[in-house]
């Protein structure tokens, strides 16, 4: 009889010869799955997009970006009538395919409460084991809640599909550089069964992967806690602008001289407003595994929200006319030369300026918000009583205001 190690060693060596090539990408049509597909498309891989959004992948399929991400468009063009790439907005088609390789672009998601609910990741890989090859590789991409790669395996085991890997590879890119990163950054490959872990391996190495290895437990740690330092660091930096700047100072001229040629504050960023779809969930997450009970965490939350509160208070007391006061907003992205606007704090400044009847446009080279009506940067001037730099678009660098302005970045 053989012993259970020879029985794990014999096991390891049967998935590593298998096929890594082909692979499904669940939620891969949007801002960290699509460059992530079309990575994997460049590295001769076959990869098949599946996504909910039908305009998505319908873009996808004509060549044409959802949205914008350096060198993706490039790359896209390639794939158009390409037997190795493909999106899809369900699998109903396709009863009898399998994939041997599948990644999930789904994280936890928080609910009402800012509780953290997994059960999005659980129904999202119940729905495509019936496609899984034998012995098939599963990727978790996106932030999961401390314990969900574990559990996902529990509910693997009742539904009888042991025999899929399961590992925890968090994504670490920066939108916008998106394709730089994935070839340049190290993947951490986080599992507890020896065989995953060395598919894994392989499989990341196959694009040329730099691959630390570790517990599923503590990739989800790395995850949560990168975000949450970046969420601080920034926040640490909105506190300082905001003390500075209520206590009658100019930030940015004191900021200029305390960081001249002194290399101990080179780390400091400079303030501005912190979004995106990230940060905020993932530092909540963190906060809510710790019981609420991380002073730093509601620092940093409290800090963050209290530029938004600033700018609002800012943009009221150039209100004298209710009736004719018009706020002209310069950008609205997350961060600059980007077209995401998910959690983006500018816009809810928008929002709440629109909440008590104020006449709220924008200008943006990149995003369009419906609920908002966008124009010309021209236009923008010349209707608006004042001007709030939303975000700092390298577009907008020579731009010569001719109206008040209120901007957090300096």
């Amino acid at each position: 009889m053989k012993s259970r190690i020879e029985v794990e060693k014999n096991e390891r060596d049967t998935l590593a010869s298998g096929n890594l090539n082909e692979i499904l990408v669940v939620g891969g049509a949007g801002h960290i799955g699509l460059p992530l597909s079309l990575f994997l498309f460049s590295k001769s891989k076959k990869v098949t997009i599946l996504d909910i959004s039908i305009s998505a992948v319908s873009k996808i399929n004509s060549g044409k970006m959802p949205f914008v991400e350096q060198g993706c468009d490039e790359i896209l063009k390639q794939t158009v009538n390409s037997s190795s790439f493909e999106a899809l907005s369900d699998l109903k088609a396709f009863e009898g395919r399998f994939w041997p390789v599948a990644i999930i672009i789904i994280g936890t998601q928080l609910i009402e409460d800012q509780q953290p609910d997994r059960e999005g990741v659980f129904e999202c890989v119940r729905s495509i084991i019936h496609h899984l090859s034998k012995g098939a590789l599963l990727i978790l991409r996106s932030t999961i809640y401390p314990g969900t790669t574990n559990l996902l395996e529990e509910k693997l085991d009742k539904l009888g599909r042991s025999d899929i890997r399961v590992v925890y590879a968090p994504e670490r890119i920066a939108e916008g550089i998106a394709l730089k990163e994935l070839q340049e950054l190290p993947q951490i490959v986080g599992s507890n069964n020896r065989a995953a872990s060395d598919l894994a391996k392989l499989f990341f190495m196959s694009l040329g992967n730099v691959v630390l290895e570790t517990s599923a437990s503590e990739a989800e740690m790395v995850k949560l806690l990168t975000n949450t330092y970046r969420f601080t660091h920034f926040a640490i930096a909105n506190a300082l602008y905001l003390t500075v700047e209520n206590l009658g100072f100019n930030y940015s001229r004191i900021f200029d001289l305390m960081t001249y040629q002194y290399p101990r504050l080179d780390s400091l960023p400079k303030p501005g407003y912190v979004g995106g779809p990230c940060l905020i969930k993932d530092s909540v997450q963190l906060n809510s595994f710790m019981n609420g009970e991380s002073a730093l965490i509601k620092f940093a939350l409290r800090a963050n929200e209290s530029l938004v509160d600033h700018t609002f208070t800012k943009v009221i007391a150039f209100r004298r006319d209710a009736q004719r006061f018009t706020v002209g907003v310069i950008g609205v992205g997350f961060k600059p030369d980007i077209d995401d606007f998910r959690d983006s704090p500018i816009v809810e400044v928008m929002r709440r300026l629109k909440e008590i009847e104020v006449n709220v446009f924008y200008s943006d080279p990149y995003a369009s918000i419906e609920e908002f009506d966008k124009l010309t940067i021209e236009e923008l001037q010349e209707v608006s009583d004042v001007l709030v730099v939303g975000t700092p678009h390298s577009a907008y660098r020579s731009l010569r205001l001719t109206k008040p302005c209120i901007s957090v970045w300096i």
